[in-house]
């Protein structure tokens, strides 16, 4: 992946069935979905190039959907300036794996969920 900071770079969204998931969107789109060993997360594939990612959640509620995750050069400034214009936090910053990056959700003023992004290792 190629750091550009303000673009959007990744989404995920919960899945109660890989199958029905895998069903609708290879049909919808041709996007593939990979296990990732490491966790019980699917990598989404647009034509070979990894752009999102689903988990299992049994149970789906109305208004949960996609959170889309934003790059930022400086999580814990991009954070801190966030919550100073009114958003709240609702993960805490989270590494991921490896040197793969990390990353922390909030919830914009409108009660919007989105994610702040750094690729690559701390």
């Amino acid at each position: 992946m190629v750091f550009k900071k303000g673009a959007i770079d990744w989404f995920d969204f919960p899945i109660s069935s890989l199958e029905n998931a895998r069903e609708f969107y290879t049909e919808l789109f041709g996007w593939e979905f990979e296990s990732m060993d490491e966790m019980p997360y699917y990598r989404i594939m647009n034509d070979g190039v990894p752009i999102g990612g689903a988990y299992i959640m049994e149970e789906i509620k109305p208004g949960m959907g996609a959170c889309f995750y934003v790059s930022v050069e400086d999580l814990q400034g991009s954070l801190d300036k966030a919550l100073s214009l009114g958003a709240k936090l609702t993960r805490e910053i989270t590494e991921i794996g490896g040197d793969k990056g990390s990353f922390a959700i909030i919830q914009d003023p409108n009660g919007i969920s989105l994610g702040l992004f750094r690729w690559g290792p701390s």
